[in-house]
């Protein structure tokens, strides 16, 4: 995600924290944190190389790098745990492959690359050092969004793709011992025909929601019983997704597209709140064209930025509202109703131009 912008700065990743509090922008020569909502709080830590992918334990000060840029902080097989409040490293996992996609809750990590996603657990943040490898996982060469994790910490739950082309794999892990000892259960899904590009876990981990190469259709699937929930369609023509997410009580979901439109989609059944469908469904049946364009689902709500480059979406906990942030540093706080259509924006600015509020921040 690499792009040189005004003052200079060059933003080689972006991620949000577990809920959402707070998001990490990985640079050139460290890293920033900011508060997500409303954005007026920042923390910037100056390190010796550029972060190429950043991930937050939740709120707390212990944060996973990965080397990246032009003169990386790490080297680029290397996870780095990192403690902000001693500004020192405790602990490094080294993998034998360059690492693409880091995932992280409570007691698991999840390190991605090329052919291969290595997961480890911890019992603790305070007993982090004493993890544990407890799968290796072979997998094809694919995009980066290429796994996903659920975040609920009473249940551990993995989906990646399938040597098999559309196919995803949901992994739940029953138990884990002191031994390394694991027992888990598989569901292999069959989601698209074509080769998948992005996929994600709700936070309960119950439901899987895909795209393929083409982004125009959404496909939601149980992941205890592998069947479809819902089909629910993007566009018309092809777009490439940046962003698929649930939100905590998976009420809905949204998808950003290379198109510069985030769409919001109810995933429940709500009286007040229904997503959009053709004029034309009411006679999908009688025409044999259930699961067609006719009979898919519309999003409910949208929003257009004045941009189609490369970004991340999520939802705010707590809130009708989400977050979009661009590669090119602009942050969009939006809120949207029961009612619908375009959302409302509460705020929207550079990121990278605000004024420096470091003695302010504060870890939760």
């Amino acid at each position: 995600m690499e792009r040189t912008l005004t003052n200079n700065t060059k933003i080689l990743c972006l991620s949000f924290n577990q809920d959402v509090s707070c998001f990490c922008v990985g640079t050139e020569k460290g890293f920033i944190i900011y508060k997500s909502s409303p954005l007026n709080d920042y923390y910037i830590r100056n390190l010796e190389g550029g972060i190429g992918h950043i991930s937050m334990f939740n709120t707390s000060n212990i944060i996973a790098l990965v080397g990246g840029g032009k003169r990386p902080f790490s080297a680029l097989n290397k996870l780095v745990i990192w403690n902000d409040a001693t500004s020192k490293v405790v602990l490094e996992i080294t993998v034998d492959f360059r690492i693409k996609l880091i995932k992280v809750k409570k007691s698991l990590i999840a390190i991605g690359g090329k052919n291969s996603i290595k997961v480890y657990y911890y019992d603790s943040l305070e007993n982090i050092m004493n993890y544990q490898e407890i799968d290796s996982i072979s997998i094809p060469e694919s995009k980066i969004n290429f796994f996903s994790l659920n975040l609920d910490p009473f249940q551990n739950i993995i989906a990646y793709l399938s040597k098999k082309t559309g196919e995803i794999i949901i992994k739940t892990y029953n138990s884990i011992n002191e031994n390394s000892k694991v027992n888990y259960t598989t569901k292999k899904i069959s989601a698209h025909q074509t080769e998948i590009t992005l996929m994600a876990l709700n936070h309960k981990g119950d439901i899987i929601a895909s795209c393929s190469q083409k982004g125009s259709i959404i496909r939601l699937y149980c992941t205890l019983t592998g069947c479809l929930l819902k089909e629910l369609r993007r566009g018309t023509d092809s777009a490439e997704i940046y962003s698929l997410n649930f939100d905590k009580t998976s009420q809905y979901i949204l998808c950003s597209s290379s198109k510069g439109t985030v769409h919001i989609f109810n995933v429940k059944k709500n009286k007040e709140m229904k997503n959009h469908k053709s004029f034309l469904s009411s006679i999908a049946p009688l025409i044999n064209m259930q699961n067609s364009i006719l009979d898919n689902e519309w999003s409910f709500a949208q929003y257009h930025i004045d941009c189609q480059i490369n970004n991340i979406a999520s939802f705010l906990e707590n809130e009708n509202a989400i977050i979009i942030l661009t590669e090119d540093g602009m942050y969009y706080r939006v809120k949207f109703n029961y009612k619908g259509g375009e959302c409302k924006t509460l705020q929207e600015k550079n990121f990278l131009e605000m004024e420096n509020k470091d003695d302010d921040f504060y870890y939760e």
